[in-house]
């Protein structure tokens, strides 16, 4: 009985933390605009770690980076990364680097379910594909390459 008991609680364990970091396209839409304390407090209650090595300021800029998890193969490698960029205070963009190619389409296909709009040019440059989806007030880009899954969100500027 106490078997099944570990067993079961290391496979909850497992399921909360692994869906604790696939982060949502409502939170990544949700974080842009936000104070980053607000952005940093809700990411470490997902268990998000920042990384202040990663990490700087200058001037009214700032950026944060944050890392979830340890990559099974590789234990100093984390499964995710998450950076955000702020002007005062305010975050106005975000990489989201996902674990997989799976979550990077599941994020597109709510992007485009949200009514963004493929741009018809894609770039290639250093072996990575660049992709942009327009939206009403975010652009986004997705970034791939070998084994690296990149989702940027930034706010639309504002035109004339």
């Amino acid at each position: 009985m106490k078997y099944f008991l570990a067993c079961l609680f290391l496979w909850v364990f497992h399921f909360n933390t692994a869906s604790a970091q696939n982060l949502a396209l409502e939170d990544l839409n949700g974080y842009i605009g936000q104070t980053v304390f607000k952005v940093n407090e809700s990411l470490k209650s997902k268990g998000w770690v920042i990384h202040p090595e990663l990490s700087g300021e200058q001037q009214n800029q700032l950026y944060k980076t944050f890392a979830f998890g340890n990559a099974e193969n590789e234990q100093g490698k984390a499964i995710s990364w998450f950076r955000i960029h702020a002007d005062n205070q305010m975050v106005n963009q975000l990489y989201y680097q996902l674990p997989g190619k799976a979550e990077l389409e599941t994020l597109v296909a709510a992007i485009i379910a949200g009514g963004a709009q493929k741009k018809n040019i894609d770039e290639i440059s250093n072996e990575q594909l660049s992709s942009y989806y327009i939206g009403y007030d975010l652009v986004y880009q997705t970034i791939t390459g070998k084994d690296s899954y990149t989702l940027m969100v930034v706010k639309k500027p504002l035109q004339d």
